[in-house]
Parts: structure tokens; C-alpha cells; sequence
């Protein structure tokens, strides 16, 4: 029936329009009076209840609206965002003025969905009564920028009106967006925030995210983004000056586009989780292979070799996915920067995330050519120690030295890093040399395991970017290289791990610490456990 009221107001636009203007005398006037004819009958027309009787409905309507341009326009209080009335005050029952007074409310919180600057114009034209050039005046804008406002004003109008025929009262109901986001930087500025405050922006508000999530897959105007949330334009402008400067968000004329990625649940599954299914195809030969290589392993030198595999096994899986081919992702490709920052974020509606865990490898430096590191998990807390003065203490014993200071030395022994034996202190976690060639000779030892290792994270490389390309739009194409190599590392950790809890293997924190320390202490000898 819809299509009968289009067809009868094309039919009958220009004898209304001439109508009109005969009994108001101005063009303009004229204009006005039967676009809010039509906008009047678009939006009555639902509870019109005899389609026989349309055409001398909508004339009605015309006389209605023409005699009505006649009275005084009452004065309205602009505390709200409001309209005048179009359907006139002739209902005579309860029934009937209770529906006038729910479609004055329809179409004041349509009007709030209209962005400011068409807004000010409506609110001026038919909260005040102002005519063009007075609201030329005050807006500061040429009399055919109000027209043309005006003009627009009514078309959107008439469209949130339809769309509220079938939105519960007016409003979509908010969808949480969980995010993942990460960067790194040189000098970070407190007074920014992690990421340029995009961390606080987003994650901190429920409308920034429903913002993002609307404009995803193409973009929206201000108006488009609060009818789509049900929201009034002012909060969607105000959240919108928030995210801009964080980069999530790019302004492109008059509309906003999201600039990261925001996955559903299937393509969290068919990317995060499809990946993890690939790898574990064959973790179980990885496995197999590495226990395989014990013999070879017990011959290499390195500081704790000699401990077996069943002390070694978690720190071999951890060393093997530190060096195994297309496990990091590069950080050139960072899709957002600042002057001293770079970082990216990526979006979704599935609460589980990807089902990956808190499986991966931390690592902590220093000066002194130490680094540790230590396999997590979720059963496994972080063994790091992320203080340099605990890192020259165990490079202190690593030298066949008695530490200094007190503090660290209790920290590291209470922790299970260094044993004390008599008056001498020794690392009670593995050690690789590497100007002495423990690295060198634990790569030989472990060639079958890390050779399968490598095979398997190649494919799944190649899979992750062509599954990454099909889910990132063409707007932020530019992403792909980036998340293409994002979600598919850390994965041969996770299912190695996964593997290893499933041959009822018992794993302790320590199994996954172990240093590489890159000049050779004077007493470090490389024959098996000896300092």
C-alpha cells in the first residue's frame, strides 16, 4: 500500500505545490507548506484505515495544513528538542489525542537525530517562527544555505519517521565491542595516554564503540550514525571530536569511517580459531620429534643440559617458538602512529576473543647482555623479573660472584632462579651462551622438531593472510600485512602447550625461564653444568 501513496503524492507534488501557493502568494512559502504536506501524509498514513478513500485523504491533509499556515505558531519551550505539532489539535477523543501526542514525541526525537547544523535551522524555522533571512542572520550563513538545510532537514526527517515504524521505541539497543590493542613506543607522554587515549576513549565507552561499529563497513553521516543508535546528533558529534584524534576513526567530508577491524564471531572463528585447528594438525609430531632429540640434547653443553627432558621439555617448546620462521609480526607495519608511538587496535563482538588463551613468551633485557625469558600460560604465572637490579644479580652468579645486594639475591632465590650450594650461588634455570655456541649446538640438536616446526608455521602464515584479507575491508587494505602476521603468531606456542597438558606432562613455572647471556663470563665452562 505504500507504493500507492508514492505513486498518488508523484502524481499530485505539482497541483499541491500550485495549490499552495495560490493562498499563501510566496514561492517559498509555497515550498515549505507542501513538503510538510507530504512529510504529514508519509507519516499519518499508517493508521489511515480505508486506502479507497486516499486521494481525498491527502487533500484534506492540504487543507488542513494550508489553513493551519494561517494561525499563530504557540510559543514552545526549546529546553527540549521539539516540533510543532503537524497533525493540528482536530482529534476530538482520548484515543486520538493520546496517538497526536505520541507523534509530536516521534518527531522530536527524529529531529534530535538530525546533526547540529541542520538542526539549528529546523529549530529556528519551526520552534521560533524565524523566517530565512533571520535565520540567515543569526546562523551567520547565506539565505541558500538555509533553504537548502531546511530542504534536507525535511527528507531525513521524513526517513527517520519511516524507520521508526519498526524500531522499538526508537532506539537499537547498545552492543558492546571488545577490543584488543596493543603498540609500542619510544617516549611515551603520560599526559596522552597508552595509545594516544585511544584506550580510554574506546574502552571506556559504550557509545564510542557502537559509533565505531556502525560506520564499519562504510561511511555514515552524523544523522546516519544516530538514527541507525537512536541516539540525539549532539552526542554522536561529541563522542565523534573524542575518537577522531585517536586515528580509530577518519572524517571523510560530511561522514566518519572506522579505521580498524571489527569481527563478528564466525570470522573470529574462521581466523583465530581456524588457525589454531590448522597448527594443531601437527603439534603431535612436533612433540614427538623433540623428545626424540634427547639424547643430542644431553650432549650440548649449555648450562643445564644435563637436567632431562622432563625438567627441559617446556623450556624446549618455548626456545623452538622463538626461533621458528614467521612467528613475530612486524612492527613497521603498525597501522596507527604517533611522533613517538605506534600501535593498532582490532575490534569484536565475540566474547571469547579467539579462544586463544593466555598462552605466549614475555622476555625482559638489560644491559648487560642478559636476557630472560619465560613461557606463560594460564596456569604458569610470569617468572620475569623485570628489574634490572635482579638482572645484574643473576648475571653476578652467572660470573661465579657473590651478589652484592641482598634484596634481589632473596627475590631470585625465593623465586627458584638461583640455588644457593654451601657459600656458592648457582643459576638454577637454564643458560645458553651465545659467544660460546650454545645456541649453535641446541639448533643441530633439535633440527627434526624445529624443521617440522617451521613447515607447519609457513603454512599457517600463508593461510592467516588469505583468511585476514578476506575479513579486513578495502578501505583499511593497508592492515592486512599487519593482522596477517598478528594472528597467526603466538599460535605454536598455545598448541604446543595444548599438547603438552595432554599427555598429562607435569609443567612448573620454571620448566619455561631460561636466560642467554651474549659474552662469555670468565669461569663459564662449557662442559655440562659446570661454572
Amino acid at each position: 500500500m505504500r507504493d500507492e501513496l508514492d505513486r498518488l503524492i508523484e502524481q499530485e507534488l505539482d497541483r499541491l505545490y500550485r495549490f499552495v501557493y495560490r493562498r499563501v502568494g510566496d514561492p517559498y512559502r509555497a515550498e515549505d507548506i507542501t513538503q510538510e504536506i507530504v512529510l504529514q501524509a508519509y507519516r499519518s498514513y499508517p493508521r489511515l484505515r480505508d486506502g479507497d478513500r486516499l486521494m481525498p485523504w491527502l487533500w484534506s491533509i492540504a487543507n488542513h495544513m494550508v489553513a493551519r499556515s494561517y494561525r499563530a505558531v504557540p510559543e514552545i519551550s526549546t529546553d527540549e528538542i521539539t516540533i510543532v505539532d503537524l497533525a493540528g489539535a482536530s482529534y476530538e477523543t482520548p484515543a486520538t489525542e493520546y496517538l497526536r501526542r505520541q507523534d509530536i514525541l516521534r518527531v522530536r526525537r527524529a529531529l534530535s537525530y538530525l546533526a547540529k547544523t541542520y538542526r539549528d535551522v529546523c529549530v529556528l524555522y519551526y520552534l521560533e517562527n524565524k523566517d530565512y533571512r533571520t535565520i540567515a542572520s543569526e546562523l551567520n550563513i547565506p539565505l541558500s544555505s538555509v533553504k537548502w538545510r531546511l530542504n534536507q532537514s525535511k527528507s531525513q526527517l521524513r526517513e527517520e519517521l519511516e524507520k521508526m515504524e519498526y524500531m522499538e521505541h526508537g532506539y537499537r539497543r547498545a552492543k558492546p565491542l571488545l577490543l584488543n590493542m596493543g603498540g609500542w613506543y619510544g617516549k611515551p607522554d603520560p599526559a596522552k595516554g597508552a595509545y594516544d587515549n585511544a584506550d580510554k576513549v574506546l574502552q571506556n565507552s559504550l557509545l564510542a564503540q557502537n559509533i565505531c561499529q556502525v560506520a564499519y563497513r562504510e561511511a555514515k553521516t552524523v544523522s546516519e550514525i544516530a538514527s541507525e543508535l537512536g541516539v540525539a546528533a549532539d552526542y554522536v558529534e561529541a563522542e565523534l571530536e573524542r575518537i577522531l584524534p585517536t586515528q580509530a576513526m577518519r572524517r571523510v567530508g560530511n561522514r566518519y569511517q572506522t579505521m580498524f577491524p571489527i569481527w563478528d564471531v564466525a570470522v573470529n572463528r574462521e581466523v583465530f580459531v581456524g588457525n589454531i585447528s590448522f597448527a594443531e594438525q601437527v603439534c603431535g609430531e612436533v612433540i614427538d620429534l623433540l623428545l626424540s632429540c634427547a639424547d643430542r640434547i644431553a650432549r650440548t653443553g649449555f648450562y643445564g643440559c644435563e637436567w632431562g627432558m622432563d625438567r627441559l621439555i617446556l623450556f624446549l617448546v618455548g626456545y623452538m617458538c622463538i626461533n621458528v620462521e614467521h612467528n613475530t609480526f612486524e612492527t613497521e607495519n603498525l597501522p596507527f602512529r604517533g611522533t613517538d608511538k605506534a600501535w593498532y587496535l582490532l575490534g569484536t563482538t565475540d566474547k571469547s576473543f579467539g579462544d586463544r588463551g593466555c598462552v605466549g613468551i614475555n622476555s625482559a633485557g638489560s644491559m648487560f647482555g642478559l636476557r630472560e625469558y619465560s613461557f606463560v600460560a594460564e596456569d604458569l604465572e610470569d617468572q620475569r623479573s623485570m628489574n634490572s637490579a635482579y638482572q645484574r644479580c643473576f648475571y653476578d652468579v652467572c660470573l661465579g660472584k657473590t651478589p652484592a645486594k641482598e634484596e634481589p639475591l632473596a627475590a631470585l632465590l625465593e623465586s627458584g632462579k638461583i640455588v644457593r650450594m654451601g657459600d656458592v650461588y648457582r643459576p638454577n634455570v637454564p643458560v645458553l651462551n651465545t659467544e660460546g655456541g650454545d645456541e649453535e649446538r641446541l639448533n643441530q640438536a633439535i633440527a627434526p622438531a624445529l624443521e617440522k616446526l617451521n613447515a607447519m608455521q609457513k603454512k599457517l602464515y600463508i593461510r592467516s593472510m588469505e583468511t585476514v584479507s578476506k575479513h579486513i575491508p578495502a578501505h583499511i587494505a593497508d592492515q592486512r600485512e599487519f593482522f596477517g602476521g598478528y594472528c597467526c603468531h603466538s599460535v605454536p606456542e598455545l598448541v604446543l602447550y595444548r599438547e603438552l597438558r595432554a599427555r598429562n606432562i607435569p609443567l612448573t613455572d620454571l620448566m619455561g625461564v631460561w636466560f642467554t647471556i651474549k659474552d662469555t663470563p670468565s669461569n663459564f665452562d662449557h662442559q655440562r653444568g659446570k661454572l
